[in-house]
Formats: structure tokens, sequence, C-alpha cells
């Protein structure tokens, strides 16, 4: 008898997949790092691109990569998961989704 994950650990594993990922995977389209869309652009009143918020899964789970806060955040109904990712996979998704900013005079800078 084959016993099946449970949600929770559904969504665990998913989220630990996406926080070991290495900051070269955000250039792969089969990456756990592909996005299939930015949410949110954290960009201070002066210009400065902090980060962004990538979809990386929707529908069930939804999981966002935040750049900014350097986490993963999944979500599958009830069930919570948040795991942190290195600050250079971090850098590198915003330097690689912030240039998609057109027309904005933005300044990436890392703290």
């Amino acid at each position: 008898m084959t016993i099946e994950p449970t949600i929770e650990q559904q969504l665990e594993n998913q989220c630990t997949e996406i926080a070991n990922a290495e900051p070269g995977d955000v250039y792969e389209d089969e990456s756990p790092l592909y996005a299939y869309d930015i949410t949110t652009y954290h960009i201070t009143r002066d210009g400065v691109l902090k980060g962004v918020n990538i979809l990386v899964a929707g529908g069930g789970p939804d999981i966002i990569v935040d750049s900014h806060l350097q986490q993963v955040r999944g979500h599958w109904g009830s069930v919570h998961v948040t795991k942190d990712i290195r600050a250079d996979t971090a850098e590198t998704i915003t330097e690689h989704y912030g240039h998609l900013i057109v027309g904005a005079k933005l300044t990436v800078k890392a703290d």
C-alpha cells in the first residue's frame, strides 16, 4: 500500500524545492523559479527597486516568491508554508524581473 503525501507535505516539499533553488535557475524555463506572473514590485518613493513578488504556482497551491523579504510563501486552502530563500537568489530575481518595468526610472540597489 502506498501512502500519498498530505497537502501539507506536498506544499512543504514544493516550497523547500523553490527555497533551495540556485540563482541561475531564474533563467531556466523548467525551473522552480519560473514566473507565471509578477504580482508586486517593491519600490521606494525615490524610485529604488527593492524586490519583486513572482507567482511560481497558482490555482492550488498558490506559491509566491518575494525577493524583497527573501521568502517563498505557499498557500493551499488553509495550509500555509513560509521558507527563506538565499540572498543571492533574491537579488538575481530582482535584477532579472526588474527590467520589465518599461519606461520607469528605477535604480536596482541592494541593501
